[in-house]
């Protein structure tokens, strides 16, 4: 866009999409940086059908849990809500009041809330933000037998959109079944520890318990069924939209 078609924009009250994403390991037959593929898609697609702005996406997230494995991108806490502030704060300065922030990484999460939370606070304005995995499971268990059995981090739905979206990058035979992660006998999932029915978080690196850097199955991942999952997560995409854009989030504004 040049500048003047921003301003038209502006003047039709658009919301601003702005992807984030994350470069880390998915497993060994996972591209590195996927994530950035299904953010920039959803981003696309959701804007040209709610004739929203959709802002180039920021790659780099908060993920030093996967720095043991080469090529892992990973921004200190204060630099990624530095950054992310700094973008909202432009458009916020140009006029935009309805940003939405597209998160495609968990470890992102809590950076997104405190630095929206500062972002409301200095100026009265409301950010929004969805964050995309928990939305592509539920749209896509239906596809499955049993979706929990594949899921993972590295494993399904994501390996399937992924090989919809970048099937060149990815590198499905080298693609295996996870076995159950232990750390000294305790059984866990990432950084959650089950013990009996209690539940606990031990603060380790995916290294720690993990030697492919993925999680799940994606043996039996299939382009297709990605093609179904994305265009699910997209028309998800426009129901959000077109709810918030309904939202007044300058109503906090402080005279």
């Amino acid at each position: 866009m040049v500048w003047p078609e921003v301003e038209e924009a502006l003047a039709r009250k658009a919301v601003v999409l702005v992807p984030l994403a994350s470069i880390e390991p998915s497993g060994r037959h996972s591209v590195m940086g996927g994530e950035i593929f299904i953010a920039e898609y959803f981003a696309d697609q959701v804007a040209a059908r709610t004739e929203s702005v959709r802002l180039p996406t920021l790659p780099f997230g908060y993920a030093p849990n996967f720095l043991g494995f080469p090529g892992t991108v990973s921004l200190r806490p204060e630099t990624l809500s530095a950054v992310l502030g700094d973008v909202c704060r432009s458009f916020l300065q140009h006029g935009f009041d309805h940003i939405l922030i597209v998160n495609n990484h968990s470890g992102n999460e809590a950076i997104v809330e405190q630095t929206a939370r500062v972002i409301k606070c200095d100026t009265g304005v409301l950010i929004a933000n969805v964050l995309l995995p928990p939305i592509m499971q539920a749209v896509a268990k239906d596809l499955y037998p049993d979706l929990g059995r594949v899921h993972g981090h590295g494993g399904e739905p994501g390996v399937s959109a992924r090989l919809f979206l970048c099937p060149e990058d990815m590198r499905l035979d080298l693609a295996t079944r996870s076995e159950p992660q232990t750390y000294h006998g305790l059984k866990v999932s990432g950084t959650t520890v089950q013990h009996g029915q209690a539940r606990w978080t031990l603060y380790l690196d995916f290294a720690d318990t993990n030697s492919s850097g993925g999680t799940g199955d994606a043996t039996g991942a299939d382009a297709e069924r990605g093609r179904v999952i994305m265009e699910r997560l997209v028309a998800s995409g426009v129901e959000i939209v077109n709810s918030f854009r309904r939202v007044p989030t300058r109503a906090l504004v402080k005279e």
